[in-house]
């Protein structure tokens, strides 16, 4: 009998707040999520949860939608970070990326998403929704 996780599709988490441990595993679990499109992490990145996340992001090839709408700690770092992620081979199939309502960023956020996108790290990407605008 397959795990439960092999079938999910959707994962959407909101306001929890997690240690790099909880992390460690969220990012084991993703491994049998294999099917996983949208991923949904909403006001969770305070603290280690963008280094979290970035390990996370990684066992989770098929998936097509990141929303990381409303989390007002993702910053510049966060953003870079993610960028990182995809240009270890992360992401790639991600199409669409949601960072809006995520507070002020700087140069830097604009600035590494149009790196990632053009130097083809996130290859199948065709919306990003932010203070950058939308591409699509």
């Amino acid at each position: 009998m397959p795990l439960l996780a092999e079938r999910v599709t959707t994962l959407e988490y909101e306001a929890l707040v997690w240690d790099d441990g909880q992390w460690e595993r969220f990012a084991l679990a993703l491994r049998h999520c294999q099917r996983l499109h949208t991923l949904k992490i909403k006001r969770m990145l305070q603290g280690s949860g963008a280094a979290g996340l970035r390990k996370a992001l990684g066992e989770v090839r098929a998936l097509t939608r990141l929303d990381l709408n409303k989390d007002h700690q993702l910053g510049d770092e966060g953003c870079a970070g993610l960028c990182a992620a995809a240009r270890r081979g992360a992401l790639p199939a991600l199409e669409a990326l949601d960072l809006e309502s995520n507070g002020q960023f700087g140069d830097g956020r604009c600035g590494a998403s149009a790196a990632a996108v053009a130097r083809g790290w996130l290859p199948a990407l065709e919306t990003v929704i932010g203070s950058c605008g939308t591409r699509g």
